[in-house]
């Protein structure tokens, strides 16, 4: 499927506290433990390096915006599960976003596909779906596999109830599905 959206992505800011959120437009977040691959992805997503990408995890400290095709946002919350107070701030700021947008559509959880749920996944998607809000999983680095980690991640996603999406950077296939559910949330 040729990608006909993403057509215009712009990084338009970060925000660290909830005076400075964008409320203006629908939107889709993306979270997920430090490392996970979520400035990748979106970059991937949107065929552009419009997130800066680093091999040390936790740089992110505020959510990121980028505008796509002058339509919606999608923002790229820090990553969480590191040092006690980095994880007491981004529950503060999660809280604020997530209970304060009104425009946002549906959160993506990335989880590496290696090593699966931690309980503060467990923690923050309980969280959201106490907010009504949409959850969609994407288990992220899946070309990273072996066997028994294959056989894990099966076992897993037969138990899930919600969503989800099975990705690495390379797998255009999934990413441009992953692109068509985004673009169908916002659409609504």
């Amino acid at each position: 499927m040729k990608n006909v959206f993403f057509s215009d992505v712009r990084f338009i800011k970060t925000a660290f506290k909830k005076e400075d959120f964008l409320f203006d437009r629908k939107s889709v977040l993306f979270i997920g433990r430090s490392n996970v691959g979520k400035s990748t992805l979106i970059n991937s997503l949107t065929m552009n390096k419009v997130m800066k990408v680093s091999k040390t995890p936790g740089l992110t400290k505020g959510l990121n915006y980028c505008l796509v095709d002058s339509s919606f946002y999608l923002v790229d919350a820090p990553g969480y599960g590191y040092a006690r107070n980095e994880r007491d701030n981004f529950a503060k700021m999660m809280d604020d976003f997530i209970f304060s947008s009104k425009n946002l559509k549906k959160v993506y959880m990335l989880i590496d596909s290696r090593r699966l749920f931690f309980e503060a996944d467990l923690e923050l998607a309980k969280e959201i779906k106490s907010a009504s809000i949409p959850l969609t999983y994407i288990f992220t680095k899946i070309d990273k596999l072996d066997k028994k980690e294959k056989y894990a991640l099966d076992s897993l996603i037969q138990t899930l109830d919600d969503e989800y999406f099975l990705v690495s950077s390379k797998d255009q296939e999934n990413l441009s599905k992953i692109r068509k559910n985004i673009y169908n949330t916002v659409s609504k």
